[in-house]
């Protein structure tokens, strides 16, 4: 790894330079330097003066910092410092190993419980269903499940396709029986029906019945009235419930 910089410990420098001039210590600095990205000074005095520019000082004195080339004081800087960054790189190193092996060893231990789940759920299939079955919030026979098995009929009435229902539905319907009573819930559904069928809403106007879902009906129940925005746009009044509920029990 290469290092673009070496420490500079100023206090064993001014230590060092005391006897120097400024124009010695110019030239010292730029000969270490050159030892730090080379290795060593040049051994011929020429280049040596080529690299310290114009300098009129004791070049000898100078020389005598780099015996064979070399200042012993930096090269054992540089030597410290590159023993510090190998140190800290096996350090950083060893940490991703570790973490690395943490998370592969989490990630099979995941993948062996999804496959042992999936095993278990693919050999037990028949009693899976079974309880989720129990689970499912309507049991036939109940208002919610007759509710939505009219609502699906409806649906599929108008748009041709079947009425993907799901537990949410069921949950929503339940809370609106108990809150409302059937003949309220039944006379905002009308609302949302007319609503659909005709394009006549700003959210029905590009799917017309394929807006006519259960969770419009409960996000928009406080406009489904018969004073409110909607309300007035479907044309529909109270007394048009009992045909709505009658053609909902022929369905």
């Amino acid at each position: 790894m290469k290092h673009f910089y070496f420490p500079f410990y100023s206090d064993d420098f001014i230590t060092g330079t005391l006897d120097m001039t400024c124009e010695e210590v110019g030239a010292y600095i730029r000969l270490l330097c050159y030892q730090f990205g080379k290795g060593a000074i040049p051994s011929d005095e020429e280049t040596i003066r080529r690299i310290i520019t114009k300098f009129d000082g004791n070049l000898e004195k100078i020389l005598t910092k780099f015996p064979n080339g070399i200042n012993k004081k930096l090269k054992k800087v540089m030597e410290d410092s590159k023993k510090r960054s190998r140190i800290l790189s096996n350090n950083a190193k060893n940490g991703w190993d570790k973490r690395r092996m943490q998370n592969v060893c989490k990630n099979d231990a995941n993948d062996h419980e999804g496959n042992m789940y999936y095993k278990d759920k693919v050999k037990y299939k028949d009693k899976y269903k079974y309880k989720e079955k129990e689970e499912t919030p309507a049991k036939a026979g109940t208002p919610q499940a007759e509710f939505v098995k009219n609502w699906s009929d409806l649906y599929q009435s108008g748009t041709g396709h079947p009425y993907k229902s799901g537990r949410e539905d069921f949950i929503i319907i339940a809370r609106l029986l108990k809150d409302f009573g059937e003949a309220e819930v039944l006379f905002r559904a009308k609302i949302l029906f007319e609503l659909c069928k005709n394009h006549s809403a700003w959210f029905t106007k590009e799917n017309g019945m394929g807006s006519f879902t259960i969770k419009n009906l409960s996000h928009k129940w406080n406009e489904l009235t018969e004073g409110g925005q909607h309300g007035r746009q479907a044309g529909v009044s109270k007394s048009e419930i009992e045909e709505f509920m009658a053609g909902r029990k022929q369905a």
